[in-house]
């Protein structure tokens, strides 16, 4: 199973947040840039994560966490 770094959970939080936003309302040029730029930064990541290993497995499993772990507070220590 493929381990992803907190970067790469944190983008793909990232990038989910901005999906939901621009699905949520109106479109606006700048929601959508917002997602497709998250998405694109996420995805670079990803490649640049999965040498050595299965690449759409890190995808997944980077997913798969961003759902499950919620985000500390900055505050808050781990």
């Amino acid at each position: 199973m493929a381990k992803p770094s907190d970067e790469l959970i944190r983008l793909a939080r990232a990038s989910a947040e901005a999906r939901r936003k621009a699905l949520s309302g109106t479109y606006t040029k700048e929601t959508w840039e917002a997602w497709r730029k998250a998405a694109e930064e996420f995805m670079a990541a990803v490649t640049a994560e999965a040498s050595g290993q299965d690449r759409h497995e890190l995808e997944m499993a980077a997913k798969e966490a961003a759902q499950q772990q919620p985000e500390a507070d900055p505050g808050e220590e781990p």
